[in-house]
């Protein structure tokens, strides 16, 4: 609740949701707390991390390399050290993730 929620959707620019998902509230009952989000494709369809919208997202590992598909901001964020743990909603739509060593971020 409360932060921007877009699904990598330029129609969604301005949607801030009042309520968390069962997956957020169960992780803040836990003691978690939310830092941050990550960008991602459209709908997290998509096998490279880009996205016309929000700007692409980037490996740390370098420019050379894809990030990743649905999960490419999660997958960039543990890459460059800034999270221990994967998204919440890595599988979502149709969305295809390609073998790690292609995408050289694990």
């Amino acid at each position: 609740a409360g932060l921007r929620t877009t699904f990598g959707l330029g129609i969604h620019r301005d949607r801030v949701p009042d309520t968390d998902t069962d997956v957020v509230l169960r992780l803040r009952a836990a003691g978690a707390v939310i830092v941050g989000k990550t960008n991602m494709t459209e709908l997290a369809c998509g096998t490279v991390g880009d996205n016309m919208h929000y700007g692409d997202v980037e490996n740390p590992g370098g420019h050379d390399r894809y990030p990743g598909g649905s999960s490419s901001g999660s997958a960039a964020a543990v890459a460059a050290g800034s999270s221990t743990t994967r998204s919440a909603a890595t599988r979502v739509v149709r969305s295809v993730t390609p073998p790690p060593r292609a995408a050289s971020s694990v």
